[in-house]
């Protein structure tokens, strides 16, 4: 449900990972199942992702913007750029002084 906790999710992905695995589990359609249970997961266990799931589900009439929410934190860097250039940057200048001794 939409009011589950995240231990809820959790115990319960792990309850359908233990009945579903390809190892425990010898029908034809096991992988595919696991995959499934474990790719909601994927989405269900991060607040932000499964914010953006619940609004995907109450506005479906919305779908290109609910494809950028998914991918925007599938895909984005997760580290600021900002610091990425101020570290580059500063490495560069130590080099730079460093080699002119």
């Amino acid at each position: 449900t939409r009011d589950a906790t995240p231990s809820e999710v959790r115990k319960a992905y792990r309850q359908l990972a233990r009945k579903y695995h390809p190892d425990k589990n010898k029908e034809s359609d096991a992988e595919e199942n696991f995959q499934r249970i474990a790719s909601a997961y994927e989405t269900l266990r991060d607040e932000e992702s499964r914010n953006d799931y619940d609004y995907m589900l109450d506005h479906p009439e919305e779908m290109y913007g609910n494809y950028y929410r998914y991918y925007r934190h599938r895909v984005a860097p997760k580290v600021d750029l900002r610091v990425v250039l101020a570290v580059t940057i500063t490495i560069m200048s130590i080099l730079q002084y460093w080699h002119g001794w």
